[in-house]
């Protein structure tokens, strides 16, 4: 039986500070990932919750800091495709495409995940995949992929506003893998930061949105993944992170390294804003 493996990060201060965090040992949790597709996590006051995709099915879990689990909620009885998890210190939303659908979908809950309701509008798209989502700011931020293009939409949760139209990206090159972060430091500082690979390379490129004067950077270059010890065949990008100065880029990467065992490595690099 395959269960999750939790490493948990625990701050023992009040006030963030540029300490090093204190980690514990890694937890095993009573979560059977055995037939995941996917697994998903957003960790707030209320706990950690936890979507696993199944083959037919898309799972809900909350978790405590010990990697004990309740019960599941089944969020869908049916395949999905691209579900992320994201919320605050109140909501949680869970964003994903039926297979069986064209568009996007949203559940949300706002009593730390006992129950579920779906959000009424959907954003615009059509057959959208590698899906992420971020909440700030009473904004909920998405970015999908489709065909060879990543765009971006985005929707404020406090009343019935609709989905901004879509934007693209990645510009006029192809893109591939996208991911979302958010970074609010009060008014004038509301940013939107993605990640992306440029489909059929190693290289992985960003952009930033500003939400308050609804304006774009161009696109920019990130990295491109190299190894000389290691004929490099297939590049993952894995994720990233923000601080207040630089972005993250994590990636994994595979090939035969120098005496012809083929590897799999999972590495990070980080640049200026």
């Amino acid at each position: 039986m395959k269960k999750i493996i939790f490493l948990i990060v625990l701050l023992f201060s009040g006030i963030i500070t540029a300490q090093t965090p204190n980690w514990t040992g890694i937890k095993e949790t009573n979560i059977n990932v055995g037939s995941a597709v996917s697994v998903d996590i957003f960790t707030n006051r209320d706990g950690n919750h936890i979507i696993v995709q199944e083959s037919n099915s898309l799972k809900y879990y909350k978790m405590n800091l010990n990697g004990q689990a309740g019960s599941p909620i089944t969020l869908e009885s049916t395949s999905v495709i691209s579900p992320s998890i994201t919320g605050d210190g109140t909501r949680l939303y869970v964003v994903y495409r039926k297979s069986s659908e064209t568009f996007i979908r949203t559940r949300v809950s706002t009593n730390g995940g006992s129950s579920w309701s779906y959000l009424a509008q959907n954003p615009p798209n059509s057959n959208g995949s590698n899906i992420e989502s971020v909440l700030s700011n009473n904004n909920l931020h998405i970015t999908f992929q489709e065909g060879n293009s990543v765009y971006y939409s985005r929707k404020y949760i406090l009343d019935g506003s609709a989905w901004t139209s879509r934007y693209t990206v990645s510009g006029s090159e192809n893109g591939t893998l996208p991911r979302i972060a958010a970074s609010y430091g009060g008014a004038g500082k509301d940013s939107v930061y993605f990640v992306w690979q440029k489909a059929g390379t190693f290289q992985l490129n960003h952009r930033r949105y500003e939400v308050t004067t609804n304006s774009w950077s161009s696109v920019l270059f990130g990295h491109i993944v190299t190894d000389p010890y290691v004929n490099i065949t297939s590049v993952w990008l894995s994720g990233f992170r923000i601080t207040s100065s630089t972005i993250i880029m994590y990636f994994t990467y595979a090939g035969t390294d120098l005496q012809g065992n083929y590897r799999s490595y999972f590495n990070w690099v980080w640049k200026d804003k």
